[in-house]
């Protein structure tokens, strides 16, 4: 999940999406905040389909960067992170690509965005854990970090 930028409301909304799939959705916040509208008939209107993301594009993880409006995400089918800028239609073509490696972003899980601007990254080799064994010999988990706003340049996510 991740949260957005304050709306005129003072709401926010939350992103979010299934491992399995591909479709982004997002809820206001106040509709999670109010257990009585919330387990309400009508809070079902309350949810949205963004869209989709594309193709072999899974996610374990995303987190909305305030300074840039672009939501990070990870792409465990890609070994990569993807972005996509708030203030654009959530569409294939929107969607971009700041980074792919298939020896650090085995398996992306998780990420965040400091106050500073650095996105990091954390990748393991679950793959290997579940099918095989981890090998000592190797780096088997990593921590990465970047500039957000300059890892987006040369992307859709760039603004």
């Amino acid at each position: 999940m991740a949260v957005g930028k304050p709306l005129p409301d003072g709401s926010r909304l939350v992103y979010f999406h299934a491992l399995s799939s591909t479709k982004e959705f997002a809820v206001p916040n106040k509709v999670l905040q109010n257990e009585t509208y919330s387990t309400g008939s009508d809070a079902y209107y309350e949810y949205k389909l963004l869209g989709d993301r594309g193709q072999n594009s899974q996610s374990t993880a995303e987190f909305y960067d305030p300074s840039t409006e672009v939501i990070f995400y990870t792409q465990v089918n890609r070994d990569a992170i993807g972005c996509w800028n708030t203030n654009k239609p959530f569409n294939p073509d929107n969607q971009g690509l700041v980074d792919s490696d298939s020896e650090a972003l085995v398996f992306p899980n998780d990420l965040k965005v400091d106050p500073s601007g650095t996105l990091w990254v954390l990748s393991d080799r679950m793959p290997a854990f579940i099918y095989k064994q981890l090998d000592p010999q190797q780096h088997n988990f990593r921590i990465l970090r970047a500039n957000t706003k300059q890892i987006i340049q040369g992307t859709p996510c760039d603004p």
